[in-house]
């Protein structure tokens, strides 16, 4: 199944109706889940086709990182890339349930919702609900 098939269905599972998920916070969740569906395919070996594997992940990872809306200081988010990529990734790397894991810095909620104001009073408890559930439907992609 592609992931775009499985987006649809997980959409058409997460019920919008009266939500107060507002587009931006579920397009911005919906990047960070695919950036997870991309370190997990790097993880399972599907980027061994590639001469440069991590580089190949890199590229692929900053892509997603320009399609959001939210814009962290320039090179930040290459230098976390980097920082664990290193040379020793695989076999230095924590356990993705683990909650310092690379894969839990891409995919890490709280960060991306303070982000966006949340904290600051610009959205309501309902759409703060409404993301953390939306969050956790996709979530269970990956998990």
């Amino acid at each position: 199944m592609k992931l775009s098939d499985l987006k649809t269905i997980i959409k058409e599972e997460f019920d919008f109706t009266g939500s107060d998920l507002d587009e931006t916070t579920a397009r911005e969740i919906d990047i960070m889940i695919d950036m997870g569906h991309e370190l997990l395919a790097f993880q399972e070996g599907k980027y061994e086709y590639s001469i440069k594997p991590q580089a190949e992940l890199r590229k692929k990872l900053l892509a997603l990182d320009n399609q959001s809306s939210i814009k962290e200081p320039e090179g930040a988010f290459a230098d976390l890339i980097d920082n664990n990529l290193g040379v020793n990734f695989m076999r230095d790397a924590l356990p993705n349930e683990s909650s310092g894991s690379f894969l839990n810095a891409l995919i890490d909620l709280d960060n991306l919702l303070s982000a966006m104001g949340y904290q600051d009073g610009k959205y309501t408890d309902e759409q703060y609900k409404a993301a953390t559930e939306y969050y956790e439907s996709r979530r269970r992609e990956l998990f």
